[in-house]
């Protein structure tokens, strides 16, 4: 059975944002469910270019092995490319012209706001296909992310295509700027679905977290803390967020912090109090390794037993996975 203990509060009710600024640092962690968990993916932007092209450091599973990739999308493919190119796999050249790689183009954003349908070719699941896409006729209008520890109404552009296997359905942010693929579901019956599930910005963790933990008792997610999955290894894209946390420490030497592990509920109540228990830990061993002395944090885990959203749809689990800090002193 999980531990006993109060019922973590709810996320703070949605706010309301249309953009999502492309900035170094800024990573877009993308989940797909699967029955064994959510198998998530990484894309930390780099670097911008003067017109508008920009580097990602791409990380996804592949075969059971995490890897990673450069990725890099022209200025003119931003602004009018015609080809979607969801993921990368090895052997990919790094720039692949026409394609895009987090979103449409904005040239293809303005003519579906247009009305106007669009032939666009989709790579996903190593499967490429041109579809005639256009905008839903009964559209969702907004989706909630996490961005940072809240969540967002992100409002978006519906569109759908194709029929049968081929049939695409696509949720883009309605920001002509930067038009990010927020869902994306492939087949008749959306057999293949992904969902971005939340926006880090390493930036403006560190202010954050000071304000939040402004007193004793007090409480506040780590964000940008990026783990394998099903396991307690800390991915490389988590450096900056553990840098973050130590640039609060050192400006509050007197600070003695918990570390606490949560889950989401695929697997096990054991499993996931010892994978909770197992991922604070290793926030500590970052943390200490980073130059601090260990005694000023303890770490524990609570698995599945302090959700802040339902478990049932996958930004709920997202919300669900996260590594808490508390104030001891």
């Amino acid at each position: 059975m999980p531990v006993a203990g109060p019922v973590a509060p709810p996320i703070p009710k949605p706010a309301t944002s249309p953009v999502v600024a492309l900035r170094p640092g800024v990573t877009i962690v993308t989940a797909a469910a699967e029955a064994e968990g959510d198998y998530e993916s990484f894309k930390r932007v780099v670097s911008v270019d003067g017109d508008g092209g920009y580097q990602l450091s791409y990380t996804q599973r592949q075969r059971g092995v995490v890897r990673t990739f450069g990725r890099r999308v022209l200025g003119a493919d931003a602004r009018n490319g015609r080809y979607y190119k969801a993921r990368f796999w090895e052997g990919d050249p790094e720039t692949i012209a026409g394609s895009t790689a987090i979103g449409i183009s904005r040239g293809v954003f303005n003519d579906l706001k247009a009305g106007r349908p669009v032939d666009l070719r989709f790579d996903y699941g190593g499967s490429i296909r041109t579809v005639s896409i256009r905008l839903a006729s009964n559209p969702v209008r907004a989706v909630a992310v996490l961005v940072g520890d809240r969540s967002v109404m992100m409002p978006v552009i519906d569109v759908i295509g194709g029929s049968g296997a081929d049939m695409v359905r696509g949720l883009f942010l309605d920001d002509p700027a930067n038009p990010l693929m927020l869902s994306l579901a492939i087949g008749a019956n959306g057999e293949a679905k992904v969902r971005v599930v939340r926006i880090d910005d390493p930036k403006a963790t560190g202010a954050t977290l000071e304000q939040a933990l402004a007193g004793k008792g007090a409480r506040a997610e780590l964000p940008g803390i990026y783990f394998e999955t099903a396991k307690a290894t800390l991915l490389p894209q988590s450096r900056a967020a553990i840098d973050a946390a130590g640039a609060v420490l050192r400006s509050n030497p007197s600070w003695r912090l918990a570390i606490e592990g949560h889950t989401d509920a695929i697997g096990g109540d054991a499993a996931n109090l010892g994978l909770s228990r197992a991922r604070a830990e290793a926030v500590l061993r970052a943390l200490a390794e980073s130059g601090f002395d260990a005694g000023r944090f303890t770490s524990t885990g609570f698995g599945e037993s302090r959700p802040r959203a339902p478990n049932d749809t996958i930004e709920g689990r997202a919300a669900n996975r996260r590594v808490e800090l508390v104030r001891l002193q």
